[in-house]
C-alpha cells in the first residue's frame, strides 16, 4: 500500500483553482489512481458544478515513507454539466465539503472546497435539494473510494508530512450547508 498525494487543478469564472486530497492505494500505478479519481470524483461533482467550472488536470504523487518523488499528471478538459453560470457566480465561494474520519477532534476531519453553481444556493445557504441529492452522490462514491471501497484507492487525511502511520480513512463526505470563502485556494491571491 502507498500513500499518494493528488492534486486537483482547474478554473472557475477563469480563475485557477486548486485542490489536495490524500489516499492510500493498492493501485500498481499512479495512472491507475488517476483513473479512478478522475471517474468517482470529478465525473460525480461535476454534476453540482456551472459550465464555467473546468476541471484541467490531476497529479498523483507518491509520497509514501520513503518518498519515490514519483509524480503522475493526468491532463483532463472537463466542464461542469450542472446549469449554466449565472452573473451572480463569484469566484470566491465555494462549497465546502467536510471530510470525516473516525477519529474525534480537529485531527479527524478536513475541507474540500467545490466551484459551485449559484443555483444550487439561496442567500449563503446550500438548498436542501442540493445536500440531498450530493449527500446521496457521496454514499455511492464512498463504496468505491471509501473504507472497503471496490476501487483499490482509498481517500483519507494524513498530517503535513504524509506519513502512513498517520493516514485515518474518510468515512463520511458531509455538505456544510453555507457556503465558504476561499481566497487563498486561488492562485495569486493570500499567502
Amino acid at each position: 500500500m502507498a500513500i499518494v498525494e493528488i492534486t486537483f487543478s482547474g478554473t472557475n469564472i477563469a480563475t485557477l483553482f486548486e485542490n489536495v486530497m490524500h489516499a492510500n492505494t493498492t493501485l500498481s500505478t499512479l495512472s491507475a489512481v488517476a483513473d479512478v479519481m478522475d471517474t468517482q470524483w470529478v465525473d460525480r461533482l461535476r454534476a453540482f458544478q456551472h459550465d464555467q467550472t473546468r476541471w484541467l488536470s490531476i497529479k498523483v504523487r507518491d509520497v509514501s515513507s520513503p518518498p519515490t518523488l514519483t509524480t503522475y499528471t493526468k491532463p483532463i478538459n472537463k466542464v461542469g454539466t450542472g446549469a449554466g453560470a449565472h452573473s451572480s457566480d463569484q469566484v470566491v465561494t465555494a462549497m465546502c465539503i467536510q471530510k470525516k474520519t473516525a477519529a474525534v477532534g480537529r485531527h479527524g476531519y478536513g475541507r474540500y472546497f467545490m466551484p459551485y453553481s449559484e443555483i444550487s444556493q439561496n442567500v449563503g445557504i446550500v438548498t436542501t435539494a442540493t445536500i440531498t441529492a450530493m449527500q446521496s452522490m457521496f454514499a455511492t462514491m464512498l463504496t468505491f473510494i471509501g473504507v472497503g471501497g471496490s476501487s483499490g484507492v482509498q481517500i483519507g487525511l494524513c498530517t503535513r508530512g504524509s506519513e502512513a502511520s498517520t493516514f485515518k480513512s474518510i468515512t463520511a463526505l458531509v455538505v456544510r450547508p453555507t457556503i465558504a470563502t476561499v481566497r487563498r485556494r486561488q492562485y495569486g491571491i493570500g499567502a
